[in-house]
């Protein structure tokens, strides 16, 4: 597996939302959110881009400076995740908060 697939998968599921649909049991939702998952990345596949973190400092009088930070962000990680809830709400799952009371997305 990708590393980046497996950030994201792990991002995801460390986002996750409350999630209720009358007469369904814990483990209903975790096959649910993952046949979404799957179907979203299919539809948005990760693209991933290094981006500049710290452009590191100007060289010092020795010349030696420290070495510039980057790191790679998943470009389409918040429409993949927006694919995803769509999908749980076409299932029949409707967000709730931790009362169980219906939520906005």
């Amino acid at each position: 597996m990708r590393p980046a697939v497996l950030l994201t998968s792990l991002l995801l599921a460390a986002c996750a939302d409350n999630w209720a649909k009358p007469g369904a049991a814990p483990n209903d939702f975790r096959v649910a959110e993952a046949g979404c998952e799957v179907a979203a990345m299919r539809e948005i596949p990760p693209l991933p881009e290094t981006v500049l973190l710290d452009p590191g400092a100007p060289a010092w009088r020795w010349g030696w400076s420290p070495p510039a930070s980057f790191t790679t962000v998943d470009r389409n990680a918040f429409l993949r995740r927006r694919v995803a809830q769509a999908c749980l709400l076409q299932a029949g799952w409707t967000p709730v908060d931790r009362r169980g009371n219906p939520r906005d997305l």
